[in-house]
């Protein structure tokens, strides 16, 4: 037989070659085959794991509201965009780069999202609610508008609204529902925080049974959860195309925030674009009315000069001279206009703080004064648009003021020069201006007064109309304010993107597969048990296995001649006749059947091991040399104090024979000498010169002598009573013994305590049997067996 030719081959090699035995032992590929039957015996554990975790999945997916992607897109216009009509230049000077960074902040911004959900009234959240879950809904037949008191919204917490024939059931938690009728005034409506009435009063009810929930919550807090949620990103690098998404329940809810978002940042724009053209404005006609008074005065003192002087008409007796001396009065009330100018910007400069906006073109015919007015102009509405986002201690705040004064400066230094520059120019034309004024000496003096105050008249008108046309500009831009954006996509929704349900179920068929298998290989990793051969030979290389013994049912009817248990005990019987062959004694041979501990199984073992020698018509003795704990009585319904081994021992006098019992008449060769009473002495007794005269004699009477001995971890009689015997078979059992008693058997063996050793692995289950039917698997019986299914996928392990 293949079995015992290898465990022949094994024992000889071990004597041969023991340290390349125990070398070779270790040399063993990872058994993926046997990993996997070793998970596939618990399958009923995975399907479990599997139907449960799908059955989470469905319920999930039922209870669970859809959710919804919704998008839109706008691009950001340039200033050289935005500024289709400029009539001061200020598109050539203004600066065109874009930071979509400020932009994303803007729009995600408290100060902005608070206008949208005051809006939306987004603090008012409807429900439709079902028999499984409610939904989100945005279009309801009905308008609830919120109390406020001191700019404050009342009421919160959850209503429900039921349609009636002739009105509103309004009810609450532990409240006392509230009738209200379809007509109701808003000022008779007092007993809730809210008003309600029907969005459109000649359209049919809802029929739906199911009532609305209404949610109310702080608006702060949904513009700061809005501000959480909704995302914005440039579309690609460089690009100037912001994308706005949200997710939400409900499509028409994301796709009205979105849009709501995109107009509201468009205004936000425009209304900082209009305050520039709206301070320039307010700059001016405060301007008109000081000019006003003025030409008001120079032109009452005109009047009372003639009227005192009776002058009625000048001559113009001057050609060329006077044409001179006007053209140097014309070029000297410019210059004097661009001083004033000057002047009252710079006056405007030094009165104002850094959190004010400058005049934007006042006709100053300096090109640099009018760009550095422009940045600090852009500067202000850059920090007025982060200030609600940021503390003031902010870094970014703190290096725009930085920037603000440094440009308050430049602003101020430039102006000094554009003054020097202007009373230089204005003292030259002074000097030519008297030059001409010699000329003029021999007119009359009432003339050349009468000339002064109209040369200040013409000044005033001067700069009276100057301002007059930059005005008219102003409002044109006010009124023709460019958007800052442009729509490329409004918002729309896709398709329910969450939940998914092949995500679901892939994640749950997953999950399920994940947890018992993880179970599994917490529950191996941690298990210390013995239970496969290879196991045992990777242990103690150095010892021969003798066979395996598979599990033995508890119905006795199973154990029939030709079961897989009878067969495995035949094999074991022929490989211990190999393991004896080098004995050349023809007495019987006395072998010993020993465990570490207790409930290996080691008393039913000798009996069925002497069972089986006794069918071969063998004459087998089986002794009960386990003399602290017997139990071989047990299993043939003997006295315990029957006269057994004990009595022989201490008895001088007491024959073999009449220790002997033949308990069971199936087995005529089989003779058993029971454990008899428990002595005080049992290491003294097994010393003794009694024991070896007992082995003596039932060498001669029987072929074969079975002790069924004590576990050796527990007492020393084992160890005692080994040294005349011919085997030690040494039980494992699968499943129950643990692999730190490995250790002591190999110190057993090592030490030569215990000689002649070979193992036994019994109690191997099918689970554990590698695929063999009784430990070998031949499976050369009568009894039909079903194949695991999991078995005929991979095969019958070997």
């Amino acid at each position: 037989m293949k079995l015992t030719k290898e465990v022949l081959k094994t024992s000889e090699h071990m004597q041969e070659n023991p340290f390349d035995t125990f070398i070779d032992s270790r040399e063993e590929d990872f058994d993926l085959k046997g990993f996997l039957l070793k998970y596939l015996n618990f399958w009923y554990l995975f399907l479990f794991g599997l139907l449960f975790a799908l059955l989470i999945g469905y319920l999930y997916l039922r209870y669970t509201p859809q959710t919804y992607y919704s998008e839109a897109k706008i691009k950001i216009l340039k200033e050289d965009d935005k500024n289709v009509l400029d009539l001061g230049g200020a598109a050539v000077l203004g600066n065109s780069q874009l930071n979509l960074h400020n932009e994303v902040l803007v729009i995600k911004s408290y100060r902005l999202l608070k206008q949208v959900v005051e809006l939306l009234h987004l603090d008012i959240d409807y429900y439709l609610m079902g028999d499984v879950r409610d939904t989100q809904v945005w279009n309801v037949p009905f308008i609830i508008e919120r109390k406020r008191f001191e700019d404050k919204a009342l009421g919160s917490g959850i209503y429900l609204i039921q349609f009636e024939d002739d009105g509103f059931l309004i009810s609450r938690e532990e409240e006392t529902p509230q009738k209200i009728a379809f007509n109701t005034p808003d000022s008779l409506q007092i007993a809730l925080p809210f008003t309600i009435k029907l969005s459109d009063p000649f359209k049919k009810l809802p029929s739906s049974p199911y009532p609305y929930k209404i949610v109310f919550s702080e608006p702060s807090k949904v513009a700061l959860a809005l501000s959480q949620s909704i995302e914005v990103w440039p579309t690609e690098d460089g690009s100037e195309i912001l994308s706005l998404a949200l997710f939400g329940q409900s499509r028409d809810r994301s796709e009205a925030i979105l849009n709501a978002v995109v107009e509201k940042f468009n205004q936000d724009g425009m209304i900082d674009r209009q305050e520039v053209t709206q301070r320039t404005i307010d700059f001016i006609n405060r301007r008109f009315i000081y000019l006003s008074k003025e030409l008001d005065s120079i032109e009452t003192r005109k009047q009372s000069f003639k009227e005192a002087y009776e002058l009625t008409y000048i001559e113009a007796d001057a050609s060329l001279a006077l044409q001179q001396k006007s053209e140097t009065e014309l070029r000297t009330s410019n210059l004097e206009t661009q001083l004033s100018l000057a002047k009252m910007l710079k006056e405007n400069l030094e009165a104002q703080n850094t959190d004010s906006l400058l005049p934007g073109d006042i006709g100053l015919e300096n090109l640099n004064l009018n760009t550095l007015v422009l940045g600090y102009n852009e500067l202000i509405l850059r920090r007025d648009m982060l200030s609600p986002n940021m503390g003031e201690d902010n870094p970014t705040l703190h290096a725009i003021d930085k920037q603000l004064e440094r440009r308050k400066k430049n602003i101020l230094n430039s102006l000094d020069i554009y003054e020097a520059h202007l009373l230089t120019s204005l003292t030259r034309l002074q000097e030519d201006q008297a030059t001409f004024d010699a000329v003029y000496a021999q007119l009359p003096e009432e003339e050349r007064m009468l000339r002064a105050i109209e040369r200040q008249q013409n000044l005033k008108e001067n700069l009276f109309l100057v301002l007059l046309q930059k005005r008219e500009e102003a409002g044109i831009k006010r009124a023709v304010t460019a958007p800052s954006i442009k729509v490329i996509d409004y918002a729309l929704s896709s398709g329910p993107i969450a939940p998914k349900k092949i995500s679901v179920y892939g994640i749950c068929a997953f999950v399920g597969f994940l947890v018992p298998f993880a179970i599994l290989f917490i529950l191996f990793t941690l298990d210390n048990k013995l239970y496969h051969r290879k196991e045992l030979e990777k242990a103690l290389p150095d010892l021969p296995i003798a066979g395996e013994i598979p599990h033995i049912p508890r119905d006795p009817s199973k154990t029939h001649e030709r079961s897989e248990l009878a067969e495995s005990f035949r094999i074991l019987v022929t490989n211990i006749k190999f393991l004896l062959k080098t004995k050349s004694s023809e007495k019987g041979k006395v072998g010993m059947v020993t465990s570490s501990v207790k409930g290996e199984g080691k008393t039913l073992i000798a009996i069925e091991l002497a069972r089986a020698y006794s069918s071969l018509n063998q004459k087998v003795l089986l002794v009960g040399g386990d003399l602290r704990n017997p139990r071989l009585h047990e299993f043939f319904g003997s006295d315990k104090n029957v006269v057994g081994f004990s009595n022989y021992l201490s008895e001088p006098d007491l024959r073999l024979k009449d220790c002997l019992q033949n308990p069971d008449r199936k087995f005529p060769y089989l003779s058993i000498c029971f454990s008899g009473p428990i002595p005080p002495n049992a290491p003294q007794l097994l010393s003794g010169e009694r024991y070896l005269q007992f082995l003596r004699e039932s060498r001669d009477l029987f072929d074969v002598v079975i002790l069924d001995t004590a576990p050796t971890v527990l007492v020393t009689d084992s160890l005692i009573m080994d040294d005349p015997l011919d085997l030690v078979l040494y039980v494992v059992r699968s499943g129950h013994t643990e692999k730190q008693l490995t250790e002591h058997i190999k110190n057993l063996q090592k030490s030569g305590k215990m000689q002649h050793m070979a193992l036994l692995l019994n109690d191997v289950k099918r689970t554990h049997a590698k695929g063999y039917n009784y430990g070998y698997g031949y499976g050369y019986s009568d009894q039909k067996k079903k194949t695991p299914w999991y078995k005929s996928v991979f095969g019958k392990g070997g």
